[in-house]
């Protein structure tokens, strides 16, 4: 129940029920495509699309439930019926919103978006006495990104750090790794001194 296929030409997805979002970025990814899909990769598909979904590419595209195309079901009944835009309509309406509870579902199809930019993510702690530089980055990120850079910003006192807070962010764009962020996926820290 984990099978992903892509139709590059149509640009869609389709995704069994079982699949978890990893499926669908690799499936994708091989074609230069992308689905809004969750912020972490180990999530299934079923849940976030049924209760709506914000992914990295929304501010974009929308919320998961937006990109829905159909959705194939087994209803209470054992009937098994398909759910879109074109077909069994209120049913579609409902799935797009108002909860997960009328059926399993068994098949989802969703639009694909080109992705021609190769994303990039890590994580970066800091010490507190960059925060203000971080802080600054991210504003900078954020306002000249066009709603393409997806970040978080995060403190923590993680040991064995002494209980002295950190800061992280730990995604940002191709573009912004060429032109600030150091070519890493470990975790930079330091004591304070």
């Amino acid at each position: 129940m984990r099978k992903v296929s892509v139709d590059p030409a149509a640009k869609t997805i389709t995704a069994q029920g079982g699949a978890l979002w990893v499926d669908v970025d690799d499936a994708a990814q091989e074609h230069r495509l992308a689905a809004v899909g969750g912020t972490v990769n180990h999530t299934g598909i079923g849940g976030l699309t049924l209760q709506g979904g914000y992914g990295w590419l929304s501010p974009q595209r929308g919320l998961v439930i937006d990109n829905l195309l159909s959705v194939r079901m087994v209803l209470a009944d054992g009937r098994i019926v398909t759910a879109s835009e074109k077909e069994n309509t209120d049913l579609f309406w409902a799935l797009r919103g108002a909860g997960s509870n009328f059926g399993v579902a068994t098949e989802f199809v969703y639009r694909a978006f080109d992705q021609k930019v190769d994303p990039w993510c890590g994580l970066l702690a800091f010490t507190p006495d960059k925060l203000e530089k971080v802080v600054e980055f991210l504003n900078d990120a954020v306002a000249t990104g066009k709603g393409r850079n997806g970040m978080l910003l995060g403190f923590a006192c993680p040991p064995p750090t002494g209980g002295y807070p950190r800061s992280w962010f730990p995604f940002s764009t191709t573009e912004q790794k060429r032109r600030r962020t150091p070519r890493t996926r470990a975790c930079l820290t330091s004591s304070p001194s």
